[in-house]
């Protein structure tokens, strides 16, 4: 007898990038446990394959895809991939971000860092989807695309590269929930706040009083991703962070 699969995302493919990171890791593994076939993008591949061992030892479906999201031709060539062995994704979720400078002020940052930040934030988000969509059209997928800001979206941070790519990034959600909704397809995005670590800190200026956790923006991904539960929501970005946007933050440079 065949058991037909369970859960929220059962039979469906998602692509989650930047796996490795706490953000994405925590996305990939609660999708798989909704059912989903999840293939991870990420440079780092002893992360990613850990990932992808973890969520099989828990029963999930997952598989590992080393790419560089900053290099164009690589990310062209798994998207092509993904498209011959699977076809049309589902949901797509893009977490990728490249480390930011530690200690250089934004003025002295040079070329490299801005390129890959934009490359990997704006433009490997444009290219999955000039990739993915007219397959989906194809198919009549209701599919999903979400990106993951930042509060410093609307918020200097003083990291200029890192604010204004996420910023651009929101109203790229907004232009491509315009274009693609009578497609069917929805394009959301999340704007995180402080996330410590996988477990949760006490921390004094967040409302709630803590930190968040991987598993904190993964609920709220799982909710922008089901038309169980948003089918009428796109184009908008949803703030998760504990209430720390409503309070003062950030300290202003002298």
């Amino acid at each position: 007898m065949t058991v037909a699969p369970s859960g929220l995302f059962a039979a469906e493919r998602a692509i989650v990038t930047g796996g490795a990171g706490r953000i994405g890791r925590a996305i990939a593994a609660c999708l798989a446990a909704e059912g989903a076939d999840v293939h991870v993008f990420d440079r780092d591949q002893p992360a990613t394959d850990s990932l992808v061992a973890r969520i099989a030892a828990d029963g999930g479906r997952a598989a590992a895809v080393a790419v560089d999201l900053a290099d164009r031709a690589a990310l062209d060539m798994a998207c092509r991939g993904f498209l011959d062995r699977h076809g049309a994704p589902d949901m797509v979720v893009h977490t990728a971000c490249p480390p930011l400078p530690t200690s250089e002020p934004d003025f002295a940052v040079d070329d490299a860092a801005w390129d890959a930040m934009i490359e990997v934030g704006l433009g490997a988000a444009r290219r999955m989807v000039r990739h993915f969509v007219p397959a989906q059209r194809d198919r009549g997928l209701r599919a999903r695309y979400l990106l993951v800001t930042s509060l410093h979206a609307r918020t200097p941070r003083s990291f200029a590269l890192y604010s204004s790519t996420k910023a651009a990034m929101g109203m790229l959600v907004a232009e491509l929930a315009r274009e693609l909704g009578p497609l069917g397809i929805r394009v959301n995005a999340m704007a995180p706040g402080y996330v410590a670590g996988d477990v949760a800190r006490a921390v004094a200026r967040v409302p709630l009083g803590r930190s968040g956790t991987g598993d904190d923006i993964a609920q709220m991904a799982l909710v922008l991703l089901s038309d169980r539960f948003s089918s009428y929501v796109t184009g908008t970005t949803v703030v998760v962070d504990g209430g720390l946007s409503l309070v003062n933050w950030i300290p202003v440079r002298p």
